[in-house]
C-alpha cells in the first residue's frame, strides 16, 4: 500500500550564529501533530538522526555487476567490422532491429491495456529493478520511504527502514530533553529525509541552541548556507509487516549483554581488514554466566574478548550473520559509553542499542541480511493466533482494547488485561491484530504498548498473504487433525500431532510438536518435514506448524 503525504511548500534550511532551527511538516492529510520546543545538548540527537539516516541509505544486498554498456559497445563494434566486410547483411540487421523494437511496442501497448497478462511476479521484479535503477541514477528521487515520526506524551521517536529492509533503526528523543516548549500536540506523520536534510544534521554545533518544530507546512532545517526542496513520501505496505515483525521479535525471550564500544568498534574494523569469500560468514558468541562474552570472527578464527562488562545468564553459544550491518553503529560508537545486546538464537534477529545521555538509538537487525523484516511473517506466526494476525476478525474484544489504548495512548500489558478483564493471551492476539492493521506499536524501552496510526485514517489496508507455508497451513482442516495437549509446569503446554497417513498422506511426517509458554509463543519446536529443517529461521513456522497451531487455537475458542 501506498499513501500520499502532502507538504504545502518547500523546505529550507536557516542557520545563524545564534541557533539553528528543524521546522519538520506534518501531513496535511492527516489530524495535526506540533512540537516547538528547544532541545537540550541538540548534538546527541542530531548524531543519532544521522545514524538513522545510515539506515535509511543501507543496501547491504549482493548486486551482479551490469555488463550492458560493455556489450552494447561490443555489439556497435561488432557491427563496424561487419560492415566493412559484408556491407548488405548490416542493412538485413538493421532492419530485422526496427522490426523488432516495432513488435515489442505493440506488445507493450497490449499489456497496458490489458493488465492481467503480466503475472504479479514479473510485475514486483520490474518495480524492484526500477527502484534500484532510479537508486543508482537519481539518489534524490529515490528517497521517498522516509522515517516515521510518533509525538508521544514523554518522547518523541523517529522509525525507519533501510533500502533491504533487513535493518531496523530507530531514535527516541525524551520530552525531558524538550525546553521552551511552547506547542506538544500527539499524533503519528513522516519527515522526508534527503540528502541535503542530513547534511544540516552534520552542520549542528554544541555552542548554537536547537529548535525543533513539527507541525508546519513545510520541512525546514535552518541555515544560511543552502535551501533544499523535500519531495511527497510513499510508506509501503512492506513497513507494515515490518514493524509488526519488530514488535513480535521484541517481545521473544532474548539474550541480554552488555559490550564496550570500542569492542564494538574492534570488531567492525576486523571486517572492513579481511574481506571473505568463504563460508561461515557469523559472529559466533560464546556466552557463560559471570564471564566476559568472547567472539569470534569466522571463518578466520579471530577471538575477541569483552573489555569490560561482565555478562550474566544462562550459558549459551550462537551464531549471528549479517554482521557487515554492524558498519551503521561505527560513527556513534565514538558517542556512548556502552552498546546493550539482546539476542535471540543462532541466525534470529539481534538488537544493538546505543544511549547518547537521554538520547537512544536502537538498531534492530534481521537473522540475515538478505533476510528482510518484510517479506515473511516469521516471528508473527510464532504467536498466539495465525488467523487473527492477518486476516479481519472483527470481536467486541478486539474492538475494546482498540478504543482503550487509543483513549490511553499507553499502556502495559498487565494494564490492559486488568481493564478489559481478559486473559493476557488473548489480549496479545489483539495487540498484534492491532499491529498488523498499522494501528498500535509496541516500545521495547518500557514494554508499553502505544497507539501509532502508520496511515491516514480514510486510508483502507489491503493485505495480502504472501507467506505459503500460511497458506497452507490454515488450508488444513482443524477436524481432520488429531492432536495430544500435555500441560507442563508454568503454564506451558505441549502440543503433538498425532498423525494419520490415511487421510494426509505423509508417510515420512512422523513428528510436529510445539511448547508454548503462559502467553502461547513458541519456545520449542520440531518438524520432519524439509521446510522446517532448512528454512525454519528464515521463513518461519512450516504449514504443519501453522496447521497444529490453529487446531490448538480452534479447540480452545470453538469447543
Amino acid at each position: 500500500m501506498k499513501t500520499l503525504n502532502k507538504y504545502s511548500s518547500k523546505s529550507k534550511a536557516i542557520s545563524s550564529g545564534q541557533e539553528t532551527n528543524f521546522l519538520l511538516s506534518s501531513d496535511l492529510n492527516r489530524p495535526p501533530v506540533h512540537v516547538d520546543a528547544e532541545i537540550k545538548n541538540g548534538l546527541d540527537f542530531s548524531d543519532a538522526m544521522l545514524a538513522l539516516r545510515e539506515v535509511v541509505i543501507s543496501d547491504k544486498r549482493s548486486v551482479k555487476k551490469d555488463h550492458t554498456k560493455y556489450q552494447a559497445w561490443v555489439f556497435q563494434e561488432y557491427l563496424k567490422e561487419l560492415n566493412k566486410s559484408q556491407p548488405d547483411s548490416i542493412k538485413e540487421i538493421e532492419a530485422n532491429r526496427k522490426k523488432t523494437i516495432r513488435e515489442l511496442n505493440n506488445l507493450g501497448k497490449k499489456i497496458k491495456n490489458n493488465p492481467l497478462i503480466v503475472e504479479d511476479n514479473n510485475f514486483y521484479k520490474a518495480q524492484r529493478k526500477f527502484w534500484q535503477w532510479l537508486y543508482n541514477e537519481d539518489k534524490d528521487l529515490w528517497y521517498i520511504l522516509d522515517p516515521v515520526i510518533s509525538v508521544q506524551p514523554e518522547c518523541i521517536i523517529f522509525e525507519a527502514f533501510s533500502l533491504d529492509e533487513s535493518s531496523y533503526g530507530r531514535v527516541t528523543l525524551p520530552k525531558k530533553m524538550l525546553s521552551k516548549s511552547k506547542k506538544y500536540t500527539i499524533g503519528t506523520t513522516n519527515i522526508d529525509f534527503s540528502r541535503n536534510l542530513a547534511n544540516e544534521f552534520s552542520r549542528v554545533r554544541s555552542y548554537r541552541p536547537l529548535n525543533l518544530k513539527i507541525g508546519q507546512n513545510n520541512v525546514i532545517a535552518s541555515t544560511e548556507i543552502s535551501e533544499n526542496i523535500e519531495k511527497k513520501i510513499d510508506l509501503p505496505q512492506s513497513w507494515v509487516n515490518g514493524f509488526l515483525e519488530v514488535q513480535t521479535a521484541s517481545t521473544l525471550n532474548h539474550l541480554n549483554f552488555d559490550l564496550t564500544p570500542d569492542f564494538v568498534s574492534d570488531i567492525i574494523a576486523f571486517l572492513e581488514q579481511h574481506k571473505n569469500n568463504v563460508s561461515p560468514k557469523s559472529l559466533k558468541i560464546k556466552l557463560q554466566n559471570n564471564k566476559k562474552p568472547i567472539f569470534e570472527i569466522e571463518p578466520w578464527g579471530k577471538k575477541l574478548e569483552e573489555h569490560n562488562y561482565i555478562y550474566h545468564g544462562p550459558d549459551k553459544e550462537i551464531r549471528l550473520w549479517g554482521r557487515s550491518r554492524l558498519s551503521i553503529l561505527k560513527n556513534i560508537l565514538k558517542k556512548t559509553d556502552k552498546v546493550s545486546v539482546s539476542a535471540i538464537d543462532d541466525g534470529m534477529p539481534s538488537f544493538w542499542s546505543c544511549k547518547l545521555n537521554d538520547v537512544t538509538f536502537d538498531l534492530c537487525l534481521s537473522g540475515w541480511t538478505a533476510n528482510d523484516w518484510s517479506s515473511q511473517l516469521k516471528f508473527a506466526l510464532m504467536s498466539a493466533d495465525p488467523k487473527r494476525i492477518i486476516f479481519d476478525n472483527e470481536c467486541e474484544l478486539l474492538n475494546e482494547i482498540r478504543n482503550l489504548v487509543n483513549k490511553k495512548i499507553k499502556l502495559s500489558i498487565s494494564e490492559i488485561t486488568k481493564k478489559v478483564n481478559c486473559q493476557e493471551k488473548d489480549a496479545l492476539a489483539c495487540l498484534q491484530k492491532l499491529c498488523s492493521d498499522g494501528l498500535v506499536m509496541y516500545d521495547f524501552h518500557t514494554k508499553e504498548y502505544r497507539w501509532r496510526e502508520l496511515f491516514n485514517s480514510g486510508d483502507k489496508l489491503i493485505k495480502k498473504v504472501t507467506n505459503k507455508n500460511l497458506v497452507k497451513g490454515l488450508s488444513i482442516d482443524p477436524n481432520l487433525i488429531k492432536a495430544r495437549i500435555t500441560n507442563l509446569p508454568e503454564g506451558q503446554r505441549n502440543i503433538t500431532w498425532v498423525y494419520d497417513k490415511k487421510i494426509f498422506g505423509w508417510p515420512r511426517l512422523s513428528r510436529a510438536q510445539i511448547i508454548l509458554d503462559n502467553k502461547d509463543n513458541f519456545i520449542q519446536t520440531d518438524c520432519d518435514c524439509f521446510d522446517f529443517k532448512k528454512t525454519f529461521k528464515k521463513e518461519g513456522p512450516c504449514q504443519h506448524l501453522i496447521a497444529l497451531m490453529n487446531k490448538y487455537i480452534w479447540e480452545r475458542y470453538e469447543n
